[in-house]
């Protein structure tokens, strides 16, 4: 019987298992016990770190330079961790390089980079991407690219690894990373401007709660509503400035209404005193010439005196 083992050995546990219902005609054969009988023990092999029929040292590349006795491959384990054995050639999976030393990135579920050049063949993992998926894909940020990014100003992006606008902030929107509401705004979109709040302050970014209260005639939880009182108030101070407006508009009527009256009784009173000035001065003008005055009337029948009192 040969026995082979393959890696340096202290011991050799040898032991005979059979069927304890064994039939024999041996005489006085007990099925209670068993035995061996060992004529010869032959060790034939190589020292520790060393393998085949030259008992060559084992490549250094194996872990604890430790290989297998008849072909030398590193069964145990490569010196590199991230090396498969036995040939401790190409790299465990997710590394690469010469050494395999770099880390593949966030290739896609399931997938594997080119354990080479690192490039994720089938793509990458959501948020990521580049050749070799290391970079978070434009508006997420953080280690595993999973936080997305604030209100950064429109058309740019915050910084890959610390989420930093570095262009500022959209509208209403404050901070580093642009994710607070801008003084004076609240609201989940920081849409919502505050109501008014007392002496100047500003309301609470998420709920738009003044802290100190409300501007004097303004009420509610947020201060948009102005109070009955002010309303009232209000109503009042209108309707008595209308009537002051009312009655300086008429009075102004008055006035003017007066002033064009005298105007035209003094017109009047000036043409009456002097029209019998004006009628002289007709009557001699058409005395002097008979066919102006027959051509201003047209009619024969008006005599020259009823002409002038007419034109009067």
């Amino acid at each position: 019987m040969n026995v082979t083992i393959n890696r340096v050995t202290r011991g050799i546990a040898l032991f005979n298992s059979r069927d304890p219902m064994l039939n024999t005609s041996c005489e006085g054969f007990e099925p209670s016990f068993a035995s061996i009988e060992i004529c010869e023990v032959k060790v034939m092999g190589c020292g520790f770190q060393q393998y085949g029929e030259n008992c060559t040292s084992c490549p250094l590349k194996c872990m604890n330079q430790e290989c297998d006795a008849f072909d030398g491959s590193c069964k145990y384990g490569c010196s590199n961790k991230l090396l498969k054995s036995p040939d401790c050639m190409v790299c465990v999976n997710e590394f690469y390089g010469l050494n395999c030393t770099e880390k593949c990135g966030h290739c896609k579920s399931g997938t594997y980079c080119n354990k080479l050049t690192g490039i994720c063949e089938e793509g990458c993992e959501d948020h990521w991407e580049g050749s070799t998926c290391n970079v978070c894909k434009n508006g997420f940020y953080g280690d595993n690219c999973t936080k997305t990014c604030g209100h950064c100003k429109p058309g740019t992006y915050c910084h890959k690894v610390t989420g930093i606008c570095q262009e500022g902030c959209d509208d209403h929107w404050n901070g580093s990373q642009c994710n607070e509401c801008r003084a004076g705004f609240f609201g989940r979109g920081c849409e919502r401007p505050c109501g008014s709040c007392r002496n100047g302050t500003f309301c609470d970014t998420i709920t738009g709660k003044c802290p100190e209260g409300c501007e004097g005639d303004w009420i509610g939880i947020i201060c948009y509503v102005l109070s009955s009182s002010r309303d009232t108030k209000t109503g009042e101070e209108t309707s008595n400035t209308s009537s002051v407006v009312i009655s300086v508009l008429a009075t102004l009527l008055v006035v003017i209404v007066t002033y064009l009256g005298f105007k035209f009784v003094k017109n009047k009173w000036k043409k009456w005193k002097s029209g019998t000035n004006v009628s002289d001065t007709i009557s001699t003008k058409f005395v002097e010439n008979p066919q102006l005055y027959d051509r201003y009337t047209g009619d024969p029948c008006i005599s020259k005196n009823q002409f002038f009192h007419y034109r009067l």
